[in-house]
């Protein structure tokens, strides 16, 4: 099996908070969001990151899934 992506999935109270720290001290860029989700990338991370507001069960697991596949 060859690994050709990765991606770490954090919940957390405040994806918007979350993720402008993480743009504004590592970098990282928004690639897409929804209400309650965020993922991030940066090209020579070699993972996306996504945050998702804990407790969130809007259909964001369908997302995920299709980003992360």
């Amino acid at each position: 099996m060859k690994i050709t992506a990765s991606a770490i999935s954090l919940n957390v109270d405040d994806v918007t908070a979350s993720a402008t720290f993480v743009k504004q001290y590592f970098g990282f860029s928004e690639q897409m969001s929804a209400d309650g989700f965020v993922s991030l990338a940066r090209e020579d991370a070699g993972f996306n990151l996504g945050f998702l507001k804990t407790g969130f069960k809007n259909g964001i697991g369908k997302l995920q899934t299709h980003l992360y596949a």
